[in-house]
């Protein structure tokens, strides 16, 4: 399945992998030397060092997989005037008597701080296919108009 991402999102993954891999290099050296120096029988470094190169591997392969799946989606590629919320789209929404803005791109493109929300959050998932005007229930408390729809900017 194709993940999409912005190229700002893509770069990000690929200097992630680069430093994962050269700390599992670092963790790998560090369990030989632990392993040379104490051996394996009963050494709780050895076993923290071992715990840890498991997991690096782990999310090494993640990252992997993400950059191998990934669909760069750059301003270019991404609809003028958007009728519809999607992936690159800024979404103007009424939430009680509050507007609130949000830019819907990848999982590596989040940033609360900026309101940036992945694709993939159930917020997201909610709002993705509607058209200005609609109403939504995000929650059972709340009904959210969406107000505005436009083309996200700054994603290369």
């Amino acid at each position: 399945m194709k993940e999409l991402v912005t190229k700002k999102g893509y770069n990000k993954l690929k200097q992630a992998k680069k430093d994962l891999e050269e700390k599992l290099k670092s963790e790998i050296r560090k369990k030989g030397e632990i392993h040379a120096d104490e051996g394996w029988h009963e050494s709780s470094a050895f076993e923290a060092a071992e715990e840890n190169i498991f997991r690096m591997k782990a999310r090494l392969r993640d990252i992997k997989a993400k950059l191998q799946n990934a669909q760069v989606v750059t301003e270019e590629t991404l609809e003028k005037d958007p009728k519809t919320i999607k992936f690159g789209t800024c979404v103007t929404l009424l939430i009680g008597k509050d507007k609130e803005e949000f830019t819907i791109l990848g999982e590596d493109d989040v940033n609360l701080n900026e309101d940036i929300i992945s694709y993939k959050s159930p917020m997201a998932k909610a709002l993705l296919g509607k058209e200005a005007g609609e109403e939504i229930n995000l929650n059972s408390k709340e009904i959210v108009k969406i107000l505005e729809i436009r083309k996200a900017s700054n994603l290369n």
